[in-house]
């Protein structure tokens, strides 16, 4: 019980219904005093399940919703917050198994997650950041973007394998404000770093992974605020070559748009004057600066 004597969880008489036509529980109620364990006992399909999501408030993913009665987390309200709210007040579902739920899509795995938005909009654009750069190589391994640093946000994964199949997480230690941009999450020091990582499928005897790593600020020292001009700063230095990277996403879609100019062609590009022509080209194309303007504008 708190402090005022009602319970710590409260279910009142909650019904779920599926697919808006689907009664799955009904007239459920139960209370979990402070400090108390409850343990619900049932058989195959009675429910256990759905009560949980319906507290943790993942029943979106699966098309559920609590359509009558209530759930009460401290005297407060909690069935009608997104999951990440009701995270963030303090009840965390500890899902069986270590996997992702096999009869959801990306998408309803995604709306399960309980990332604030910022680092659910970062993790899209490295995703959509990623593919383009796999893509564009075509590696035969996997290519792994890392971003660690010193914010609340210390470790962002983004992997995309020669298939295209792709996955991504992060370690969140502290809050993250909603409007929280790179610098604030990853970057509060000045200490973050962006690595990419290329690891073939089949290694050579005695073959190491490649990998590259940049900081999150630029030539001057100032902080990228974007994944966008962090990434297209890797490029520039890992490549020499002209790239313009525009990146979006939300909690549903990422997209992204890779633009790169073309290094000299045929055997010029191979000796010693050639790649300092080709470098001497770099931010003066007349043609490149063109598209990039317009692609910039998006």
């Amino acid at each position: 019980m708190t402090e005022n004597g009602n319970a710590f969880l409260k279910i009142n008489n909650i019904e779920v219904i599926y697919d808006h036509v689907i009664l799955v529980l009904k007239g459920v109620s139960l209370e979990v005093p402070q400090g108390g364990i409850v343990a619900l006992l049932g058989a195959n399909g009675a429910g256990k399940s759905t009560t949980l999501k319906a507290i943790s408030n993942l029943l979106g993913a699966e098309r559920g919703d609590v359509t009558k009665g209530s759930i009460e987390y401290k005297g407060e309200k909690v069935h009608d917050l997104n999951p990440s709210d009701v995270v963030k007040r303090g009840i965390v579902q500890v899902m069986e198994g270590r996997h992702c739920f096999e009869h959801l899509s990306i998408e309803e795995n995604l709306l399960t997650g309980a990332y604030p938005v910022p680092v659910t909009e970062m993790l899209g654009e490295m995703l959509a950041a990623a593919t383009l750069m796999q893509s564009n190589i075509k590696f035969d391994g996997a290519l792994v973007m890392q971003i660690m640093g010193d914010g609340p946000v210390k470790l962002t994964v983004a992997e995309i394998k020669p298939d295209l199949s792709l996955r991504a997480t992060a370690t969140i230690t502290g809050d993250v404000a909603p409007d929280a941009g790179l610098s604030a999450m990853v970057n509060v020091g000045n200490g973050g770093r962006c690595a990419i990582t290329l690891d073939p499928r089949e290694r050579l005897p005695g073959q190491q992974p490649y990998q590259g790593v940049v900081p999150l600020f630029d030539d001057r020292g100032e902080p990228l605020d974007k994944l966008s001009d962090v990434l297209q700063h890797y490029m520039l230095q890992s490549e020499q070559l002209d790239t313009t990277l525009v990146l979006a996403a939300n909690d549903t879609v990422a997209a992204g748009l890779l633009i790169q100019r073309l290094p000299l062609q045929g055997a010029g590009n191979l000796d010693a004057e050639g790649r300092r022509l080709d470098e001497d080209q770099i931010g003066r194309s007349e043609d490149y600066n063109r598209i990039a303007t317009l692609a910039s504008s998006l």
